[in-house]
């Protein structure tokens, strides 16, 4: 695929009802959200065209929607449990042709490591492209890319619980997609010894 030609779309799913840090994406560090520092980290990369916080219409997720439409941030809401139809719903609305699905619990996340891996997809004839499978850098630095067509083909072949709560599931665990890995060599030592993502107390910490 040619990135020159196509509408590259970063799509941060954000809820407040997490199970183990609830409302953990709007819990301030320095008078800022959570969520705010994720954006802006996002929104440094080169490759990408629209950043766009993807919550669900379940009222406990006003508070994302109204945060983000009074500090500009591109937003879309879809259904809460159903993540594969809601990312699909949010590439439709934004015509996009190839996305990057982003938790929104990663503040950290590096422009650097997420343009490599778009690059990486660009420069490979793939549908799906991460640096998850597997992981090679420490928690937080999660990155997926996938073509808007793998994605619709994704939600046909979608029959499990799994594959519709992970979006990505039926990608990178079949045989149905073709796909690549991007690791990180020399990191793999630093996986156990660094946190750089929020699902607990002690990570917001």
């Amino acid at each position: 695929m040619d990135g020159n030609k196509s509408k590259t779309v970063a799509l941060i799913q954000a809820r407040m009802s997490s199970t183990r840090l609830p409302g953990k994406v709007l819990k301030k560090i320095l008078d800022k959200p959570l969520l705010w520092y994720m954006v802006k980290r996002v929104q440094k990369s080169k490759l990408i065209d629209e950043v766009v916080v993807i919550t669900s219409t379940h009222n406990s997720d006003d508070l994302i929607y109204d945060y983000c439409i009074k500090n500009s941030i591109s937003i879309f809401r879809g259904d809460l449990k159903n993540l594969l139809k809601r990312h699909l719903s949010a590439a439709e609305y934004f015509n996009a042709d190839v996305c990057l699905k982003l938790p929104s619990d990663c503040p950290l996340i590096d422009s650097f490591i997420i343009d490599k891996v778009i690059q990486s997809f660009f420069n490979s004839n793939v549908e799906y492209c991460s640096n998850l499978h597997p992981m090679t850098l420490p928690d937080g630095m999660d990155v997926e890319v996938f073509t808007f067509e793998a994605l619709k083909r994704a939600s046909k072949l979608a029959n499990t619980s799994d594959e519709f709560e992970h979006t990505t599931t039926r990608m990178w665990a079949t045989e149905d997609f073709k796909k690549l890995n991007v690791s990180f060599k020399g990191f793999e030592k630093y996986i156990d010894k660094f946190r750089f993502t929020v699902d607990y107390e002690n990570d917001f910490l």
